[in-house]
């Protein structure tokens, strides 16, 4: 070849660099706004109890201190992560949430992954719904396990799917390494991973005897990278590869890197079954932090609105496109009926209450129509967590429309699709089903449900059926089917989607920034739960800003109950913090005393020598059962709580408040010459003074 052929002809590279552009331009900016969503004014709110919690164990890790499991603090991936990032950066609030905050970034950039299979359409879809979710942001600048475990579950799953299409042996290793990080950072691995192996075994069961699928596409070959076929011996160095990879990093981290102090096998047993398992299963016995079975619907509603149509297009393609195809009870009108009518009972019928707790807010009570049949019901309805008759709907609900889609997608060789949706009613059973209702669970059931609704998003966009198992085995005239009939349903579907987006995708950004930065720690955002008030955090502001005129001086903290989370986490910079129950003899070494609020007349006779405080700890709101639709859109666009029960009165709208004593020594040689009146102007009147 000439010089001059070389400077005539692009180069293959140069072609596809100049395809590409402007996919990596568009993610480039996706993820640059979720770089600065997640770290700008990071270290603003106050941090939460379990941020606390976090936080000081990360910063024990930070000073060499191993970190022993504990299911109630859960995996120890967290504290050795955020450990050696504060080891290394320094341990404050901006680098402990910066932890939570990269890995948020993560997730967006996780449909990378999937680029080449998926398409830039579907790729830059499910990056765009991840950055702009607001549940999604509030949670990476919230120092949680929830952050690393969307991470570690949505590549476990693109990696195996990566391995299925491709038999790549580093895709595999991939998949086992993530898998293995989702289960040493928190207990929901073994949730998922239940769900995957029904999901897949469902699918091997399932895709043969619907007549989808040819049986050399069922057992389709292990091979290379480069496509040869691997012999018996080689498939088996793969599996032990893979198990090695897994064992490796869930001993490590359940050993505390071989420095537990009860053994490395102890670590190792605990984090396998004995505190993980025990525990949560206890735990959801118990329902600690009790609610409805409906917990997430309306947190899904309120923040994750822009999303809920595709998914809506997505279910009606996937069975009215199997109907044209193949039809069949799970994709036939009456199937179809059924689900739609089951969907409107869930809103529509009267509320039966099936336990006596629910009568205060239902429109009958099968208690008091029918004592045995009350105590029936509620006997079936207890250990399902259920409390009225639309639970109950909502459970034959998620079944029909999720059986639709599954043999629907099977139907239609798209077994990606089978295995999300599968995977999607797995995850609102379960998350409905367990006894800890908490706002961060609810990122678990938006992993699937941002997937399906991207997927839906390209097939609006583009004449492509995504990952349709014809794709790879050359069914030409089917795949041409398919992809005219995607096409005939995405032209009606277009217009109304784009006026969607467009309506929605604003106010989604107002909730995300109210939620993340407007209102991060106020009652008045359902995703908020429980928060520690500002109050709190101006108190740790003040000791800095006394620290920094008076260096040098001793500060000296003695912390029980309550405050101790987060005030074991605000007092480590001082070095300042006792937990042991201060008494009148320690309390002659304590410059501040923080007690819970009962002990307030104790407080009074045991330190006279200090100044009482009534500071208001943390806040929450636990809303309504059964709001009305005016309260519910009342909310949905103000913000404004409403009552608890249509019973209650007008004041009674589920709003609390924790108090603590702060006690401030008046001799204080930390705090000489700063006045009460600036301490109560510091918090904006928000302490007040009690009396002795």
């Amino acid at each position: 070849m000439s010089a001059n052929s070389i400077d005539v002809k692009p180069s293959r590279l140069a072609n596809a660099l100049s395809r590409a552009t402007p996919f990596w331009s568009i993610a480039g900016v996706l993820l640059l706004a979720a770089i600065l969503s997640r770290f700008l004014f990071l270290e603003e709110k106050a941090f939460h109890h379990d941020e606390s919690l976090h936080a000081y164990y990360s910063n024990r890790v930070a000073n060499g201190i191993p970190h022993e499991y504990s299911a109630l603090l859960h995996g120890p991936f967290l504290y050795y992560f955020t450990g050696a990032v504060m080891w290394f950066f320094g341990s404050t609030d901006f680098v402990a949430r910066g932890a939570s905050a990269f890995f948020g970034v993560l997730l967006v950039a996780s449909p990378l992954l999937m680029r080449r299979f998926w398409g830039p359409a579907a790729t830059l879809a499910l990056m765009t719904l991840f950055l702009v979710s607001p549940m999604t942001l509030y949670f990476a600048r919230f120092l949680r396990e929830d952050a690393f475990t969307t991470v570690w579950a949505l590549g476990t799953v693109f990696a195996a799917f990566l391995f299925w299409r491709t038999r790549a042996a580093w895709t595999l290793y991939l998949a086992t390494a993530l898998l293995a990080f989702h289960f040493v950072n928190k207990e929901n691995s073994y949730l998922h991973s239940f769900v995957w192996l029904l999901a897949m075994g469902a699918i091997a069961f399932f895709v043969g005897r619907l007549g989808s699928v040819a049986k050399s596409d069922q057992t389709a070959p292990f091979h290379h990278d480069r496509g040869e076929p691997l012999s018996k011996t080689d498939k088996g160095y793969l599996v032990l590869n893979a198990a090695s990879i897994f064992t490796t990093i869930y001993v490590l981290f359940y050993s505390s890197f071989f420095r537990h102090s009860k053994g490395s096998w102890h670590g190792i047993v605990d984090g396998l079954y004995r505190e993980s398992l025990l525990y949560w299963w206890d735990q959801n016995q118990k329902r600690r932090i009790d609610g409805p079975f409906d917990y997430h619907l309306p947190l899904i509603s309120n923040y994750e609105f822009l999303a809920l149509p595709f998914l809506a297009f997505a279910w009606w393609r996937v069975v009215t496109i199997a109907r044209r195809e193949a039809p069949g009870f799970f994709s036939s009108k009456v199937f179809i009926g059924l689900c739609l009518t089951l969907f409107a009972a869930c809103f529509l019928v009267p509320r039966i209450a099936l336990v006596p707790d629910a009568c205060s807010y239902t429109s009958v009570c099968l208690d008091t129509a029918s004592k045995a049949l009350g105590d029936l019901a509620a006997q079936v309805a207890k250990p399902l967590h259920l409390s009225h008759s639309r639970h109950f709907l909502q459970i034959l609900a998620y079944v029909a429309f999720g059986a639709a889609a599954f043999f629907s997608a099977l139907r239609l060789r798209r077994r990606f699709d089978a295995f999300v949706w599968f995977w999607l009613t797995g995850a609102l059973g379960i998350y409905s089903y367990v006894g800890e209702k908490v706002p961060w669970l609810t990122a678990y059931i938006l992993l699937p449900l941002f997937v399906l609704a991207a997927m839906e998003i390209a097939r609006l966009l583009t004449r492509s059926s995504l990952p349709s198992d014809t794709t790879l085995h050359g069914d030409a005239a089917r795949v041409e089917a398919l992809e005219t009939a995607d096409a005939d349903l995405s032209h009606k579907a277009r217009l109304p989607a784009l006026v969607w987006v467009a309506f929605a995708l604003p106010f989604t950004l107002w909730k995300g920034y109210a939620a993340a930065f407007l209102y991060p720690d106020s009652t008045r955002e359902r995703v908020v739960f429980t928060q520690t008030t500002p109050t709190v955090k101006l108190v740790r502001d003040r000791w800095r800003q006394i620290a920094k005129a008076n260096p040098g001086k001793p500060f000296k903290v003695g912390m029980f109950g309550d405050s101790t989370w987060p005030f074991a986490w605000y007092t480590e910079e001082f070095g300042a913090g006792d937990f042991a129950k201060p008494t009148p003899e320690t309390a002659k070494n304590l410059d501040v005393v923080l007690l819970d609020y009962s002990q307030l007349e104790a407080a009074r006779k045991e330190f006279p020598e200090f100044d009482i405080y009534a500071l208001p700890l943390r806040h929450w709101w636990v809303p309504g059962q059964d709001p009305s639709l005016p309260e519910i859109a009342r909310y949905f666009v103000t913000g404004q709580h409403y009552k608890r029960t249509p019973q209650s009165t007008n004041d009674d709208l589920g709003v609390g408040e924790t108090k603590v004593l702060y006690l401030e020594k008046r001799a204080s040689a930390f705090f000489q010459g700063r006045a009460k009146p600036d301490f109560l102007a510091l918090l904006h009147e928000a302490t007040t003074l009690v009396p002795n």
